[in-house]
């Protein structure tokens, strides 16, 4: 390859590339430096690597090219003689919570014919009768007096009239569906007072 196409700078470049890698052979020399685009000190650090070898990407114009990369090899077809791997895949799926309880399902149908026929005889069932029952029971079971409403309008007029005076409106003495039938006779107002002894407005209120 002639050197005269070269110019003053290249020349320059390549006298002083061969003078450093004692390579005789003119292309080769001019390989290194286009392939480092006449960069002298990379082309010899190149040269001095590779053992005077030319770069893998230089071609015969001059040109650099890209570097192939091998493909990979084929993958082998599997043969029949070979067992083959199968993976066994659990099953992680939760557990379904709208399964009933056996348990509960088992108590739930008692439980609920009683209720429906709870439903069918309720309007029919005496619960006057079943509370008078139940009173009478309750006082045989836990004992003490019988309660007497006139008594106890008594005991607490006398009451009334210790701690406050007899200055008061009259307390009417008797049961409170009397007091309303003899209102409503009478055509009177009918005035309930409740008492809290142990309200701190209660003393300034009854004097």
């Amino acid at each position: 390859m002639e050197v005269d196409d070269l110019t003053d700078e290249q020349s320059n470049a390549l006298s002083r590339f061969r003078e450093f890698t004692h390579i005789d052979s003119v292309e080769t020399c001019r390989q290194y430096l286009a392939a480092h685009d006449w960069d002298v000190e990379r082309a010899i650090e190149t040269a001095l690597i590779s053992d005077f070898d030319l770069p893998s990407n230089i071609n015969d114009n001059n040109e650099a090219t890209p570097d192939v990369l091998p493909s990979a090899p084929p993958m082998p077809e599997p043969t029949l003689d070979e067992p083959t791997i199968q993976r066994f895949i659990p099953n992680t799926l939760p557990p379904d919570r709208n399964i009933e309880n056996p348990i509960l399902r088992i108590l739930r149908i008692p439980l609920t014919f009683l209720y429906a026929f709870y439903l069918k005889i309720e309007p029919f069932i005496p619960w006057t009768v079943i509370r008078v029952i139940f009173s009478f029971v309750k006082s045989l079971v836990w004992g003490g007096r019988p309660i007497d409403p006139i008594n106890e309008i008594d005991e607490y007029c006398t009451y009334f009239d210790n701690q406050y005076g007899p200055n008061h409106p009259p307390f009417y003495r008797g049961k409170f569906s009397q007091a309303l039938r003899d209102a409503q006779r009478e055509v009177r107002l009918l005035f309930i007072y409740l008492h809290e002894k142990n309200s701190p407005l209660c003393d300034r209120f009854c004097r």
